[in-house]
């Protein structure tokens, strides 16, 4: 690579010397001017035409001034005209010399080589400057604004515009370029306000530029104002008119700024640093003072407020005038004692009397806990009783049925929206803990047994009813885990037929909680009914598993069909399908299989739901008939058909299981998915 460059760099040097050597041409073939555009000596036209060279692609004016080398050289590209040749104006002012300045004509081929065609000259003697008188006159303290005159402007090029930049900072921050407007005695003068400067007071400088019809802008001149200050920041006050600290009357009065054309409060509370601050938007009167009301409702805290005013200005700015502050102070207070402690509920009522709230009550609410942690506290809501009093009822059971000392606090929320402790208390509140096991008939087989133990809920808190006939020792024990009611009463159904024997029975309860088991008690009783087949008893388990005593009728016989779909799965057996034991019907065998194996044909999922909607109570018929198939003909097939308020209904829960997206529950011969024969 180093040795290519190497043979490379002397053709790639004679190239650019092509390109960049400029080349004279004859004088005969161009001609080349400078003449003084305006008289002024500040701006000289350029003209140039050529027949030297073809192809030209640009034409360039090379220009300096003699004196200091070419120090100030600038490179021009003149406009070509229609007639081909090319004029181009020189600013004297880009060059700032005076004396001869040298003129180079170039022209630029198309291959990018440069031909020099000639030079010519042009003096620069001096250079007229603009001239003007700058002056303020009718300052306005009040308004706090006054007028820049810039008068006997002297503009040989003539005077295209005046700007005046005016500022007071001494940065410069707030200055403002103001453009003069032309008076009918060729004067100039531009309207000077100190609300475009933050109606800042001082010294405020002052420069005029004319911009002449050349381009060149020349500055003329300057001077001063002194402004005073023009702004009455007013006087802040705050009055509580009904001394109750419910609302605040915030006034701003003799407040003067200029270009103030409103007045807003921003009003906050110390505690919670700045997050309830609000601002009001203040009504002004024919005295001219502004004023709000501020209600304490819409901050909710007690102690020191801050209040400032703001004037709001025609520029949609604002400049804060004045600070000052607040107090709320007052606090409620109250008495509370503790009645009609009921023992064997554990109710008792809250009341609370000598009750003051300078502002008003809005509410009363009453924290209630006994833990010392406060995990059970409940907020209550007293109700004022009409006499001045205000009561509210608790009970230990909305505090997990802890005994012992509850602690009783008071909060009033005022109609100022602070709410503080008024008061408080301890009472010592127990409740009896005996307890009776009850049972009460449900059916000949079916009893429910009770227990009334309200103080045992919480997590991890259970009773348990273990259950057994008094035939053959407890071989037929079962444990059954109650269900407790709103009222604190805890129950379970049993059912004898799950036990299989009818006589009596004997069942005790244990309450568990805590960690702990204790006996409250038992019962006896009998349970007479009929011993159940197999296909009963089977049904009877299936029931009791995916039922439970909420549900109605309805419900447990949609449940059990849905059981039949989902819990037995399609086996194929023969048709008919002999009993593997003695004594059962073909339909009986069928039931056995499906409930006991879960699984089975379309004769065992009819004839398990045959079996478990007879056992629910109902009028149900396992059928055995045919349907199509699909290849074309009638096959052999099961189904359910319920009798119910003078109406047959069709259930095929084999059908459901092949084609879920089929309603076979309850449906109808004439509305089922398919067509069935006897």
């Amino acid at each position: 690579m180093r040795k290519k460059l190497k043979t490379l760099f002397p053709v790639f040097f004679l190239m650019l010397l092509c390109v960049f050597v400029p080349m004279k041409a004859s004088a005969a073939d161009y001609s080349l001017s400078a003449s003084d555009f305006d008289g002024t000596q500040r701006l000289f036209r350029l003209a140039l035409s050529q027949n030297a060279v073809s192809d030209v692609s640009r034409a360039l004016f090379a220009v300096w001034a003699e004196e200091n080398g070419q120090d100030d050289l600038k490179w021009y590209q003149p406009q070509q005209m229609s007639d081909g040749s090319y004029l181009c104006d020189i600013r004297v002012s880009n060059h700032g010399q005076t004396g001869n300045y040298i003129v180079h004509a170039y022209v630029e081929r198309t291959d990018g080589a440069k031909i020099l065609l000639g030079q010519t000259t042009f003096q620069v003697t001096s250079v007229p400057k603009v001239s003007a008188q700058v002056s303020v006159s009718n300052y306005n303290a009040s308004s706090g604004s006054f007028q820049v005159w810039v008068q006997g402007i002297q503009s040989f090029a003539g005077v295209k515009q005046v700007q005046i930049p005016v500022w007071c900072a001494g940065d410069q921050s707030d200055i403002r370029w103001y453009v003069a407007n032309r008076m009918s005695d060729g004067s100039y003068m531009a309207e000077v306000n100190t609300a475009n400067h933050g109606h800042h007071a001082g010294r405020y400088q002052i420069h005029a530029y004319v911009l002449e019809n050349n381009g060149g802008l020349s500055f003329v001149g300057a001077a001063s104002q002194d402004v005073s200050s023009n702004i009455s920041k007013g006087k802040l006050t705050v009055s509580d008119p009904d001394r109750r600290e419910v609302s605040y009357q915030v006034t701003l009065s003799e407040a003067q700024v200029p270009g103030m054309t409103g007045v807003q409060f921003a009003v906050w509370a110390d505690q919670g640093g700045q997050d309830d601050l609000k601002w009001y938007k203040a009504s002004r009167y024919s005295d001219g003072s502004y004023a709000c009301t501020v209600p304490i409702s819409n901050h909710r805290q007690k102690g020191s407020y801050n209040v400032h005013a703001y004037a709001v200005l025609s520029d949609g700015s604002s400049q804060i005038l004045r600070g000052g502050s607040f107090r709320v102070d007052k606090t409620p207070s109250a008495s509370v004692k503790v009645t009609k402690v009921d023992e064997g509920t554990g109710a008792f009522d809250i009341v609370i009397s000598n009750i003051s709230a300078p502002a008003g009550v809005e509410k009363i609410q009453v924290p209630v806990w006994h833990a010392g942690d406060q995990s059970d506290i409940r907020w209550y809501t007293a109700r004022s009783q009409g006499n001045g009093t205000y009561a509210v009822s608790a009970n230990i059971g909305n505090h997990n049925y802890n005994t012992g000392n509850y602690n009783i606090h008071v909060y009033i929320t005022m109609n100022n929206g602070i709410m503080d402790c008024a008061c408080g208390t301890a009472a010592n509140i127990s409740i009896s803990r005996k307890s009776k096991v009850q049972a009460a008939r449900i059916s000949d087989s079916q009893y429910q047994i009770s227990l009334s133990a309200p103080w045992v809920s919480g997590s991890g808190a259970k009773v348990l009813f273990p259950t057994w006939s008094d035939a053959n020792g407890q071989d037929d024990l079962i444990w059954y885990e109650g269900v407790r009611s709103d009222n604190g009463v805890w129950y379970v159904n049993v059912d004898g037929t799950r036990h299989g024997t009818p006589g009596s029975y004997t069942t005790h309860v244990y309450i568990q909680s805590n960690g702990q088991s204790s006996l409250a008690g038992g019962v006896s009783y009998k349970l007479n009914f009929a011993v159940q087949t197999r296909v009963a008893r089977d049904a009877s388990a299936v029931i009791n598993s995916a039922t439970n005593g909420s549900m109605d009728s309805g419900t447990k016989l949609r449940t059990c069909f849905n059981w039949v779909v989902n819990n037995i799965s399609y086996q194929t057996l023969p048709i008919p399908l002999q009993p593997a034991e003695p004594g059962y019907t073909q339909e009986e065998w069928y039931a056995i299989y499906g409930l006991e194996q879960r699984r089975g044909n379309c004769y065992c999922y009819a004839a398990s739901f045959a079996a478990l909607a007879r056992q629910l109570g109902y009028n149900a018929t396992m059928i055995s008939g045919s349907v199509p198939l699909y290849s074309g003909g009638w096959g052999p097939h099961a189904w359910v058909e319920i009798y119910m308020n003078g109406a047959t209904y069709v259930c095929d829960p084999e059908s459901q299981y092949e084609n879920p997206g089929y309603g076979f529950y309850m449906t109808t011969y004439a509305t089922a998915p398919y067509a069935y024969r006897k």
